[in-house]
């Protein structure tokens, strides 16, 4: 039967340690009196903590400590180890536990042996009521990551796992980001499920930004823009990532690169580039040993208030963008769209900034059309 209990006194008194324990629970010594109305206790009432008086038990609880329901019978415990027991279901609710009943519509928690219930719950449009490993609650579906009653994608891939294959803008929100969802711009070719984090097609928007800019991001998302360095710490450290990027050189001609791992770190190092994968794809000559990203692996984000490139005068300011710069070459994709003093043939940069990534196969500067992208491992 579901027990009332009233405190008797407002005060602990010292009492004789008679070295008894109620039911092998806790020692009384400092003493409180708790009364409980209505019930069988199931103690040997000859114990010295307890006593018995018609319908009303009489226990002496050390000080601290509250005489409730404990798993299977009642006796002397801290409060955060008082089970629950909700009379209305017939249904026992753990110390700090929770229950939800049957259409997932109401959810009442037991604390300090006290049942409290939420205002209101109900699950999300993404989740779905169920039981899985024998506890009922809202569950979030495939491709979804929350708490039942809010399921939101963790990135592109969470989306197109959910059944979206066009590639568009939808709402994302990383595992861990404090913020409110954003919206991010899903490529759902080569695979789907890629979350698009830069993009240059005409020159329109400018990437000559400070350091606020490259942090929130700017631009337009189905155009040009750059998502934002502290989306892009959230989204590659959730899991791991792989990147891709595609490029189009001033001729027409489309290369990518790809690299099976990418990472990098919070503001606090910078925006660090700190995992760079095994690259592979077609963006870099059959005469190179090295593809032109691999050079800025390790090194810090730079713009042009906050320059944390590794040579004396400031890349940044030569190269006209943000960027994980260590010289100012060999990769240059956030750089000056429509740079003109850039060099003959195949030279890089050149005296002026430019979009540029060494060692392609054909020009290497001013190319025209850029795509980074990142997915789940």
């Amino acid at each position: 039967m579901y027990l009332i209990l009233i405190l008797l006194g407002g005060s602990c008194s010292k009492g004789q340690d008679t070295e008894d324990k109620v039911k092998g629970y806790f020692k009384c010594t400092q003493k409180r009196t708790v009364a409980s109305q209505g019930h069988t206790t199931g103690y040997n009432s000859t114990f010295s903590q307890i006593s018995t008086s018609a319908n009303t038990t009489t226990a002496i609880c050390e000080q601290g400590m509250e005489f409730c329901y404990n798993v299977t019978e009642f006796g002397c415990a801290t409060p955060d180890h008082c089970v629950c027991n909700l009379t209305s279901t017939n249904t026992t609710i753990s110390a700090g536990g929770f229950y939800v009943n049957g259409n997932c519509t109401k959810r009442a928690h037991c604390i300090n042996g006290n049942v409290t219930w939420d205002g209101e719950y109900s699950c999300s449009p993404n989740a779905q009521c169920e039981e899985q490993s024998n506890v009922r609650q809202c569950y979030c579906r495939t491709g979804y990551h929350g708490d039942g009653q809010t399921c939101e994608f963790p990135d592109c891939k969470g989306v197109y796992d959910s059944g979206y294959n066009t590639s568009g803008i939808y709402t994302i929100k990383p595992t861990n980001w404090t913020g409110s969802p954003f919206t991010a711009y899903c490529n759902m070719t080569d695979g789907g499920g890629w979350t698009v984090f830069q993009r240059r097609v005409n020159g329109s928007v400018d990437f000559y930004r400070n350091w606020t800019s490259y942090k929130e991001g700017f631009g337009e998302l189905d155009h040009e823009f750059w998502l934002g360095n502290d989306k892009l710490y959230y989204l590659t450290n959730q899991g791991n990532y792989t990147l891709r990027i595609d490029l189009v050189d001033s001729e027409g001609t489309p290369y990518y690169a790809k690299y099976d791992l990418f990472r990098i770190n919070d503001e606090n190092d910078k925006y660090r580039l700190s995992e760079l994968g095994s690259f592979d794809g077609t963006a870099r000559d059959t005469h190179s040993a090295n593809d032109a990203m691999h050079y800025h692996f390790g090194q810090a984000f730079s713009t042009h208030d906050r320059d944390n490139d590794k040579i004396y005068h400031s890349c940044v300011k030569e190269r006209y963008g943000g960027w994980w710069y260590k010289g100012c070459c060999p990769a240059n994709l956030n750089g000056k769209y429509n740079a003109t003093n850039v060099g003959d043939g195949t030279y890089c940069c050149g005296l002026e900034s430019t979009v540029c990534w060494r060692n392609l196969p054909g020009p290497n500067h001013n190319i025209k059309y850029t795509e980074m992208k990142i997915r789940p491992v």
